[in-house]
Order: structure tokens, then sequence, then C-alpha cells
């Protein structure tokens, strides 16, 4: 987002504040953090890591940082994600919830409470060391599926291992530039692109089955 507003508004000041030390830190190897993080500095973007915002400001004006520097601004976006929806499954397990909210799960996508063995949990919910996108919910949500008909019919358990283009991910770092990533864990891949302003949409419009939008207005 900081990208595009620097590439629509390129006289405004942009500030990115991230609270970790890297940016994309969960998941993500530093080769394609280190990639973001230059062009987002090319087209003018001030990235500020390891820093939070502890005061908003009276007026709305400006946000004060945790190390006391405080930053003017027009407009205050906070994307600070939001926390696991986990309370169902601490209310049975709570040896199955970490710290974070996440749920943690065995290698078959089941609950880590042997006593559990019905229950599965996928996607962002999940603790997990590889990369959290849509791709990946989607492939473990087959593997759930696979393990409830499993279950029913007294098989055995099929395990989740993530294929190495899973964490495949492109990232558009301004309106027309990308950047694209493919690693496994041992490795990592990243080059840089070009993309459309509508985000390919309509390639993924087609991939779905349906027509492509038409904005007529």
């Amino acid at each position: 987002m900081a990208g595009d507003v620097k590439g629509m508004y390129p006289g405004k000041n942009v500030t990115l504040v991230h609270s970790r030390e890297r940016l994309l830190s969960r998941g993500y190897g530093g080769v394609l953090a280190g990639r973001v993080l230059q062009e987002l500095e090319a087209l003018g973007v001030r990235v500020v890591l390891g820093q939070r915002v502890v005061d908003e400001g009276e007026d709305g004006g400006s946000v004060r940082l945790k190390s006391g520097e405080v930053v003017p601004c027009d407009c205050l976006v906070k994307c600070v994600g939001q926390r696991p929806n986990s309370a169902l499954v601490r209310s049975m397990s709570p040896l199955s919830v970490s710290e974070t909210g996440h749920v943690r799960v065995r290698p078959t996508l089941q609950i880590a409470d042997e006593a559990f063995d019905c229950m599965y949990a996928a996607g962002d919910l999940i603790e997990a060391d590889g990369i959290q996108n849509a791709r990946a919910a989607f492939e473990q949500a087959q593997v759930v599926a696979a393990n409830i008909i499993r279950s029913i019919k007294g098989k055995t358990q099929k395990e989740y291992r993530p294929p190495w283009w899973e964490a495949a991910t492109k990232l558009t770092v301004g309106l027309t530039k990308s950047v694209t990533y493919i690693g496994d864990g041992s490795a990592e891949l990243v080059f840089g692109g070009t993309c459309a302003e509508d985000l390919d949409c309509a390639m993924v419009w087609r991939f779905l089955g349906a027509n492509p939008f038409v904005d007529e207005a």
C-alpha cells in the first residue's frame, strides 16, 4: 500500500512504520525483504523498522513512535494485523493454543491435543513455520477435507507437506513494478518485473471460470 500511495501521489511524504527489524519477517527469506525495502526506498518511501506507534496525538495530525520521534501525518492507515479467533479451541483444549493465539497442530493438521483427534485447523489460524497465504490455506483445506474422509473410513491420516511452489508470491511495489518470490526454505529466488494497475485481476477471473468484470462507469 505504501508503494501504491507513493506511486499515485509522488509529491506526498509516505512513511511506513514496521515493528519488526525487517519487512516480511514471517516465513519469507531475507533476500525478498531486502529487495522490497530497496524498491520502496527507490520510490521515495521512508521505511522505519523496529518501531511502533505508541501515541496518535490529540489532533490526529501526528503519531509518536516508541523511540520518541514524532511523525506528522495527514492520513494514518493502520495495518497492524489481527489476532486469530481461536476461542473455541481454547475453551476445549487450552494447551493447543499458543501464546499468540494460534492453534498448535500436528502434521496431519489435527489439533495438538490427541484427545481431540476429530478437530482440525488450517489457514491463518494455525501456528506454522511456513508462509501463510491464500495458496497455503487452500492446500491445507484439501488435506483437512481428505483426512476427515479418511477418518470416517478408518484410514491413516495424510500429513500436510508444503510443496515448493506454495510459497510463490508476487508483490506489487508501486503501481507498475513487482517483485516475485519463490522459495522452499533452503533457497530463494527473487526477481523483479512489471505489473498492471489492476493486479492482473482479469487473469484471476478467467482462472476461476468467470468473465472478467468490465467497469463501464
